[in-house]
C-alpha cells in the first residue's frame, strides 16, 4: 500500500509539473507575441527610429511607475540585451562568450542585491519596532493612550517633522 501511495504521489507531481510547464510555454508564446508585434513595426522600418525610441522610453516609463515595474523593466532589458548579442555572432563569436560570463555575473549580482535587500529589510523593520516601543515608553508605559500620552506624542511628531524638515533644507544648500 506504501508504494502505490508513493507511485500515486509520483504521478501526481508528475502531472502538475507538465501542468506548469504547459502553463509557462503558454506564456512564453504570449510574451513573445507582445513582443513582437511591439517590435515589428520598427522592423519593418513603418516607424521612425526616433519615434520608435520614444515609444519606447514612454511605454519604460509607465511600467517603471507600477510596483516592482522598475526592477522588471531593468530585468528584461538585461535579458534582451544579452540575448541579441548572443545571437548577433560579432567579433567571431567572442562577444557570445564575453557575454555568457557577464550573464553569470549578472545573475549572481541580482540574487546578492534580493538577498541584501531582505536583510535591510529585516533590519529597518527591528529598527522600527525597537522606535515604536522607545516612544511607547516616553509615553508613560501606557502606549500612546491618556491625554498627557497623547500631547507627547504630538510634541515628538512636530520635533521630528521639524527635524526632518530641516535636513532637507541642509540638502538643497
Amino acid at each position: 500500500e506504501e508504494e502505490e501511495e508513493e507511485e500515486d504521489k509520483e504521478a501526481e507531481e508528475e502531472a502538475e509539473a507538465e501542468r506548469i510547464s504547459k502553463m509557462e510555454e503558454e506564456l512564453c508564446k504570449e510574451l513573445g507575441g507582445k513582443l513582437r508585434t511591439r517590435l515589428e513595426p520598427r522592423a519593418t522600418a513603418s516607424v521612425s527610429p526616433i519615434a520608435f525610441d520614444r515609444s519606447c522610453k514612454e511605454w519604460a516609463r509607465t511600467l517603471c511607475d507600477a510596483p516592482g515595474g522598475l526592477d522588471l523593466v531593468r530585468m528584461t532589458s538585461q535579458s534582451y540585451r544579452t540575448q541579441a548579442k548572443k545571437y548577433l555572432r560579432r567579433w567571431w563569436g567572442l562577444e557570445a562568450i564575453v557575454t555568457e560570463v557577464k550573464d553569470t555575473f549578472s545573475r549572481m549580482s541580482q540574487g546578492c542585491s534580493l538577498l541584501f535587500g531582505a536583510i535591510k529589510a529585516s533590519r529597518m523593520t527591528r529598527d522600527a519596532i525597537a522606535k515604536a516601543k522607545q516612544n511607547s515608553t516616553e509615553a508613560g508605559g501606557e502606549g500612546e493612550g491618556g491625554a498627557d500620552g497623547a500631547k507627547r506624542a504630538e510634541k515628538r511628531r512636530k520635533r521630528d517633522v521639524m527635524k526632518d524638515e530641516g535636513d532637507e533644507d541642509e540638502d538643497e544648500d
